[in-house]
C-alpha cells in the first residue's frame, strides 16, 4: 500500500495495522476536543462583548473571560497531547511518522496539532495583552482593537488546525473502513468551517460603523471586501475539501444555527452574571445581545448558488476551468446578494453619502481622525464601488482558499 504526500509515492505496507485505528482515534478524539472548546470560545466572546457594551468593565476575571482562557489553555492541552503521543509513537514505530509531520527534526504529529497549538499560545498571549491595553485606553467600542484582533486571529488558526486534524484522522478512518467515524470526521469539519465564519463574523461587523475608505471624493465601506474575502474563503474551501456534499449549504446552516444558539444564550448568561457580579447595566443598553444580531443570515444565498453551480457543472460534464468560473459566479452573485440585503449596509451607505456624516468615521477613522471635506455623493455610486471591492475581496479568497483546500485535501488522500 502506498499513499502520495506532496507528489511522493511512500510504501507503507509495513507499517503496523495496529497504528491506523489509534491514529484516527486519537485525531478524530483531540480535533473534536479542540474545536468543542473553539465554540466555547465563539460565544464567551460574543457574551465579553455584550458585557462591555451593556455593563463597562469591573474587573479582570469576569465569567466570559475565563471561558475564553478556558478555551486556549483546552486547546493548547489537545495540541500538546497530540504532539507527544504521536512523537513517542512514532519514535517506537519509525513508519507511523509517515502520517505525520515532522517539527524541529524532533517532534512528529498531524499538521493540525502545530497549528491548533500555534493559535492557542497566540490567543492566551493576546489575553494579558489585552488587559494591558484596556488600562492603558479604557474599554473599546469595536472589535477592532489591536489585542482583539489577535485574540481572533488565535481562534481562527486553531479552528483551521482542527479542521486539518479531522481530515487527517477521516482519511485513516476511511483507508480502515470505518465508514462511521469517516463521517463523524466529516461532521467535524463542516462544524469547523461554520465555527471559522463565526469567528470572522466578529472581525466582519465593525467594517459597517468604522471601516470606512476614502477613494478620491467618495467614502466607501471595506465591509464588501471583508464579506467576499472572508466569505468565499470558508465557502469556497468548503467545497473544495468536501466535494461528495453539499458542503457550502451544510457550512451555511450550521453557521446560522450557532446565530440562533449565541441569540438565545447570551441574554440570559448575562442577567445571571449580572447577578453574580451584582452590576447593573448601562443606561439605554440594549437588553439582547448585539453580537447575536449580527450573523450573516444572508450567507445561505452564496451557499446554494455554489452548490447549485457545483451540482450543474457536474451534470454537464465540463472542464474543470469551466467548473471554477461557474463557482466564481455563483459565489460573487450570492455574496452580492447577502451585501446587498443587509440593511445596515444601505443605511450606511446613506448615511455616507452625506459629507457631514461622512466626516465621522475612516480607515484611518480607527484613531479618532475625522474628515470634513467630503463631498457630496450618490447612494448607487457608493453602493456600486463597494460592490467592485467585494469582487476584489472575492478574488482574493478565492485564492487562498485553493491553495489551503488543496492542502487539506492531501491530507485526506
Amino acid at each position: 500500500m502506498a499513499q502520495s504526500i506532496d507528489g511522493y509515492a511512500l510504501d507503507t505496507s509495513h507499517v503496523s495495522e495496529r497504528a491506523y485505528p489509534g491514529l484516527w482515534k486519537l485525531r478524530l478524539a483531540l480535533g473534536w476536543t479542540s474545536l468543542f472548546a473553539n465554540l466555547v470560545g465563539l460565544f464567551a466572546v460574543s457574551w465579553d462583548a455584550q458585557w462591555h457594551t451593556a455593563v463597562g468593565r469591573d474587573r479582570t476575571l469576569t465569567a466570559p473571560h475565563l471561558f475564553i482562557l478556558g478555551s486556549a489553555l483546552v486547546m493548547g492541552l489537545a495540541a500538546v497531547a497530540a504532539v507527544l503521543i504521536e512523537t513517542a509513537w512514532a519514535r517506537r514505530n519509525p513508519p507511523v511518522a509517515t502520517y505525520g509531520t515532522r517539527f524541529a527534526g524532533f517532534f512528529s504529529s498531524s499538521l493540525g496539532a502545530y497549528l491548533i497549538g500555534f493559535g492557542a499560545l497566540d490567543a492566551a498571549v493576546s489575553f494579558p495583552l489585552d488587559q494591558y491595553w484596556h488600562t492603558l485606553y479604557g474599554v473599546d467600542l469595536t472589535f477592532w482593537a489591536p489585542f482583539h484582533i489577535m485574540l481572533a486571529v488565535g481562534f481562527c488558526v486553531s479552528t483551521l488546525g482542527a479542521a486539518y486534524m479531522l481530515a487527517e484522522g477521516t482519511h485513516l478512518a476511511t483507508q480502515q473502513g470505518a465508514k462511521g467515524a469517516a463521517w463523524v470526521g466529516y461532521a467535524g469539519m463542516i462544524l469547523a468551517f461554520a465555527t471559522l465564519m463565526g469567528w470572522f463574523t466578529y472581525l466582519v461587523m465593525p467594517a459597517l460603523s468604522t471601516g470606512y475608505v476614502s477613494l478620491a471624493n467618495l467614502t466607501v465601506t471595506v465591509y464588501p471586501l471583508m464579506l467576499g474575502a472572508f466569505g468565499t474563503f470558508v465557502l469556497m474551501m468548503a467545497r473544495r475539501v468536501l466535494p461528495g456534499l453539499p458542503a457550502a449549504t451544510s457550512v451555511a446552516v450550521v453557521y446560522l444555527f450557532f446565530g440562533l444558539v449565541n441569540y438565545l444564550i447570551v441574554p440570559p448568561l448575562m442577567t445571571l452574571n449580572l447577578r453574580l457580579e451584582q452590576q447593573n447595566m448601562l443606561p439605554g443598553a440594549p437588553t439582547v445581545s448585539l453580537a447575536a444580531m449580527q450573523w450573516q443570515y444572508s450567507l445561505i444565498l452564496a451557499a446554494v448558488l455554489l452548490d447549485l453551480a457545483v451540482w450543474l457543472a457536474q451534470r454537464k460534464g465540463g472542464t474543470v476551468r469551466k467548473s471554477n468560473r461557474m463557482m466564481l459566479s455563483a459565489v460573487l452573485i450570492g455574496l452580492s446578494l447577502a451585501v446587498l440585503f443587509s440593511p445596515s449596509f444601505l443605511t450606511s451607505a446613506q448615511r455616507y453619502s452625506n459629507p457631514l456624516a461622512a466626516g465621522a468615521t475612516a480607515v484611518g477613522s480607527m484613531v479618532g481622525q475625522a474628515r470634513t471635506d467630503l463631498r457630496p455623493t450618490n447612494v448607487v455610486v457608493i453602493v456600486g464601488v463597494s460592490l467592485l471591492l467585494g469582487l476584489l475581496g472575492i478574488v482574493v479568497g478565492n485564492w487562498f482558499s485553493a491553495g489551503i483546500g488543496e492542502s487539506m485535501r492531501r491530507k485526506e488522500r
